[in-house]
């Protein structure tokens, strides 16, 4: 996105990436960007605007006036506080076209139409940010799968250490290491009887 706000004479660049989901903000970036916007923009939930209503499907790009937003109000008033006219939106998408985030590039003039070297320019950088992203959520899944079959070992090993008479301890124990692991509040295993 540095090459972006190079481009630009009056705006700025946000890049914005949800989560496996597409539901939360996960991640955001805009060093270019005012801190009170950035913050504005990243309380505003995924669903707000409708992005039905406005013309993005997420799959395709979006150039409007940062009024057609529909956005929160405090959005809308930094908007015009720093005199953003206009917004560029571009989906960033994986290979199979899974939602990734959003590149979003802000003009302050008001121009009709977006030069097509600026299009495909944002175009570029969100494909670049797609495979970034992309790889960094591989590394993130291996390390995850990595550590967690680390941790059934381990669990494993001590189910073999532990005598008959501590295998409740050893219960206990491991649920208690794969719940935090996993982030759980609490974790849970019952024994039902037959009667």
């Amino acid at each position: 996105y540095r090459m972006l706000e190079d481009f630009l004479v009056d705006g700025f660049v946000g890049v914005w990436g949800w989560d496996v989901e597409a539901e939360k903000l996960f991640w955001q970036a805009g060093p270019n960007m005012p801190p009170r916007y950035l913050e504005a923009a990243k309380n505003m939930p995924i669903e707000v605007p409708p992005m039905e209503l406005i013309g993005l499907n997420y799959t395709t790009p979006f150039y409007a006036k940062v009024s057609q937003l529909e956005a929160s109000p405090l959005y809308e008033e930094l908007s015009a506080e720093i005199g953003i006219k206009r917004v560029f939106l571009i989906p960033i998408l994986n290979e199979s076209n899974g939602k990734l985030g959003l590149l979003s590039v802000y003009f302050m003039d008001d121009m009709e139409v977006l030069p097509t070297y600026m299009r495909n320019l944002v175009r570029t950088a969100a494909q670049l940010v797609a495979i970034t992203v992309g790889r960094r959520r591989a590394e993130q899944e291996i390390s995850y799968r990595r550590e967690f079959e680390k941790l059934i070992a381990q669990v494993s090993t001590d189910f073999v250490r532990f005598s008959a008479d501590e295998v409740f301890e050893a219960i206990d124990d491991a649920l208690a290491r794969i719940g935090k692991f996993a982030r759980v509040d609490r974790s849970y295993i019952f024994s039902v009887s037959e009667d």
